[in-house]
């Protein structure tokens, strides 16, 4: 049965009279059974999509969500994983085309990533999916398929997006005047629908990911996993929005969560979006972010009940490593060489986000000074300033981007749906 893409999630709700027919398949196993890396699931253009990939991306979608084991959860994932393994597999033949391989270094980097991020040590996340029954090649496909369909709209942007100084000064009034106002800090999940036959299907898809992240799933990596949105790959998240920069469906749903709340899926002009209210605030006119800075430190602890000689001696030491040290790099390899401590503070800050004690020294120092020796109740502090900048610049970077972003977002939803709206794809379960 060979069927045009536009018409695969009408399909798909027809296929679901098949989903106990493998329900065995994907309760776990030790090792792959022949018939399943046979047996087709589904044929994309001149791809096949096996049952065996199938049933390891449902299990990744399993382990990476939290999501509850059962054959409840697993069938109600098979038509969202179905529809995601489809458009990765539409992602590759466009970059295939445009002759974009991804590098096997490049994957095994965003796997290091991986582990780095979570607090891993190198080959925990193998030793991860070995003990869930996952085979590498699941987590390797579906890295390789997001890098290459970064790097096809990285040309796009080249030759469609282009943002002006203008728009950017546009943008960075509208902030400005808004500081005092209420703002959101948000994650979403968009589902695009491509036609208006596809409407009922993924509108049931859209509140099976709602209940799944109301049920404790990972708000983050459920959308890794399922959001066609450029925010897919930040786990969502859009980061603090005011009210007008929201559309007005979004904006009314947002003002009756509260933090930690999820809304129910909510029709927008393309899709269906899945927000998740993480936190609110109103930056205060006075509240002096007009400085980012980036700083290094060295903490040298005293245990309790040091003489006031010992603590003279770390305080003389302290000095000395301020006249010596010429830069921040160099702070940081006689911290490590010498096995000191940190003291927890953020690399990068706007200034009013520093502890006030720390805020008062750092404050009239410019990039490449130190601070000095600052006494605290278990040690002595040195701190010294890397970066200065006025914030209006880091916003307006902040700002291009982030039109980048929207630009490409448009142009990924466009392309996607093209490459589904042309694909013939062949059902087999």
């Amino acid at each position: 049965m060979i069927i045009p893409r536009a018409a695969l999630s009408v399909t798909l709700r027809h296929t679901l009279g098949a989903v106990l027919l493998i329900l065995a398949v994907l309760a776990p196993v030790q090792r792959p059974v022949a018939q399943d890396i046979m047996r087709i699931a589904a044929v994309v253009n001149d791809d096949v999509i096996s049952v065996y990939d199938l049933v390891q991306r449902v299990r990744l979608v399993i382990l990476s969500t939290g999501l509850e084991d059962n054959n409840e959860t697993r069938q109600s994932l098979v038509p969202q994983v179905m529809r995601t393994l489809i458009d990765e597999h539409l992602q590759l033949q466009m970059a295939k085309e445009q002759n974009i391989s991804i590098p096997d270094q490049r994957v095994e980097d965003a796997i290091t990533d991986i582990e780095q991020q979570n607090g891993m040590a190198a080959g925990d996340f193998d030793r991860l999916l070995q003990r869930a029954t996952i085979d590498r090649s699941t987590i390797e496909q579906q890295i390789r398929a997001g890098l290459s369909w970064s790097r096809v709209l990285e040309r796009r942007m080249l030759q469609e997006v282009q943002i002006s100084d203008e728009e950017i000064d546009e943008t960075f009034a509208e902030i400005q005047a808004s500081i005092g106002q209420p703002q959101a800090l948000i994650s979403e999940i968009f589902l695009s629908v491509d036609t208006p036959a596809q409407e009922a299907e993924i509108r049931a898809a859209a509140f099976r990911i709602y209940e799944e992240a109301r049920g404790g799933a990972t708000f983050s990596a459920l959308a890794q996993q399922f959001s066609q949105s450029a925010t897919a790959t930040l786990g969502g998240d859009l980061g603090w929005m005011r009210e007008g920069q929201l559309p007005e469906e979004i904006a009314t749903a947002v003002k009756t969560l509260k933090p930690g709340e999820i809304a129910e899926p909510i029709r927008g002009t393309s899709g269906f979006y899945i927000v998740q209210l993480r936190d609110r605030r109103t930056v205060d006119p006075g509240s002096g972010i007009a400085t980012k800075v980036t700083i290094e430190h060295m903490f040298l602890p005293l245990p309790t009940g040091v003489s006031d000689v010992e603590r003279k001696n770390a305080m003389d030491l302290a000095s000395l490593i301020g006249d010596t040290v010429t830069d921040c790099g160099d702070l940081v390899r006689l911290r490590d060489e010498s096995g000191a401590r940190t003291f927890g503070l953020p690399k990068e800050a706007n200034l009013n986000e520093l502890p006030p004690e720390i805020q008062t020294v750092v404050s009239p120092l410019q990039a490449g000074q130190i601070t000095d020796p600052i006494e605290t109740g278990s040690g002595i502090l040195i701190v010294m300033v890397c970066k200065r900048e006025d914030i209006g610049d880091v916003m307006r970077d902040d700002i291009r981007e982030t039109l980048v972003r929207d630009r490409l977002d448009i142009i990924s939803r466009r392309l996607m749906r093209d490459l589904r709206n042309s694909a013939f794809v062949d059902l087999r379960i």
